[in-house]
């Protein structure tokens, strides 16, 4: 099913190895600095607001691709 952490402010970041069948909503975590390598998605991944994280994982997995650009602090990743 969806996750939503949504406005958790003490969450600081995301083990690895973490699947998740449906949605993983972490809009307005400004603490989360990190998320870790193999995070698998089932639908969407959604951090708005989450200020303090600076970089994906490389070997994220969303499998329902929706964004087209995401904004990481003040850069746009493709």
């Amino acid at each position: 099913g969806d996750n939503a952490f949504s406005n958790c402010t003490n969450l600081k970041s995301i083990g690895r190895n973490v699947s998740i069948d449906g949605s993983l909503n972490l809009d307005g975590c400004q603490s989360l600095r990190l998320i870790g390598e193999n995070l698998s998605v089932g639908k969407t991944l959604s951090v708005k607001g989450c200020t303090a994280l600076k970089n994906l994982p490389i070997n994220l997995k969303i499998k329902k691709k929706i964004v087209t650009k995401l904004k990481i602090g003040n850069k746009f990743i493709k």
